[in-house]
Formats: C-alpha cells, structure tokens, sequence
C-alpha cells in the first residue's frame, strides 16, 4: 500500500484511520515519526492488540490518550495507562475499565494500585489471555463483587488469584443428585 509511505502526514495518517487499512500497515504506520499519524493507529479499533500495546508506551501523550478512547484497546494496555504520568490519560483509563470489566475492573484497579511496581510484561500477557474470561464474567456475573480476594501487593499473585476466582466463578455447578 504506497499510501502508507506518502511523504504527506495527513495522507499517512488517513490511512491509519482507515478501518479496511491491513493490520500489517498499521503496524507499520505504529513507527511512523508523525505523532499524529500514531494517534490515528491509536485509534483505528483494527490496529492489532501488540499494536495498540507498543502505542501504551508511546512517548506522546495525545497518541497515550486517543488509545484510552479506542474501543478495543485491551485491558493490558488500560492497565499500563492505569499508572501513566499523565493524570488525565490515568482517570480515563479508570473509567473506561470500571465500564467495560464492572467489579473485575474495579478489582483490577485495586491489584494495580497496591503494587509499587509497574505493570510488568508477564503480567500484561496474563491479562490478555484472560480478557475472554473477563468478558464472559462481565455477561454472565454482572452482580458479582470480587472483594473476597485478598490483595497482598504481589500484582503475579494477586492478577493470577483473582484470574482463578473468575474461573471458579464461571465453572458449572454440578447438580445435586436426585434420589427417588
């Protein structure tokens, strides 16, 4: 797609907003010194996750929040921007989570929060493989609180205690059997 490499900003950058843009380009266009040509990636809903990830840690704080506003930017990159510098990228984050994860998002937060380390690689790819799970506990538990799980300030412990209790949650209940 030569678009992609124009010498224009805009042009690039329109590319980059473009939904039918190939995932490919966008990653791309991801690395582009144009910040706003990032910001368009940022917020393009079909930029890649490990796309939309590498832009959580993008020096420029417009790209940082046109990510908060994409609507499929996953948990793990809110989660970085949980902790970002900027306290308005940070209460959007908050926001959108507690929208879009309810008490697991809050949960969530709370793990964050306690911890004085950063929100570290391995952790981001637990909570990428459990945003499924999330997303099914949100449909399916929108009631349910998960205050019962201690925090203890360990974010691997605490992010893999609360992953198990989502699944406990989400497991069949057995039937008692009937006796006749």
């Amino acid at each position: 797609m030569q678009l992609a490499s124009d010498s224009d900003s805009v042009v690039r950058a329109s590319v980059a907003l473009n939904l039918n843009t190939p995932p490919s380009i966008l990653t791309q266009l991801a690395s582009d010194p144009d910040s706003f040509v990032r910001d368009m990636v940022a917020y393009n809903r079909n930029s890649p996750i490990t796309t939309l990830m590498k832009l959580s840690l993008d020096p420029e704080m417009k790209v940082r929040l046109r990510l908060v506003q994409n609507p499929n930017a996953p948990a793990s990159s809110l989660l970085v921007l949980l902790k970002d510098a900027d306290l308005e990228i940070s209460k959007k984050s908050i926001e959108v989570l507690r929208t879009r994860y309810g008490e697991i998002g809050i949960q969530v937060i709370k793990i964050v929060n306690a911890s004085s380390a950063k929100v570290l690689p391995d952790v981001i790819n637990q909570l990428l493989e459990a945003e499924p799970l999330f997303k099914r506990a949100v449909k399916e538990l929108p009631d349910k609180t998960w205050d019962e799980i201690p925090i203890t300030g360990d974010i691997n412990k605490d992010i893999d205690a609360l992953i198990s209790a989502v699944e406990k949650a989400l497991e069949p209940k057995s039937l008692a059997p009937i006796s006749l």
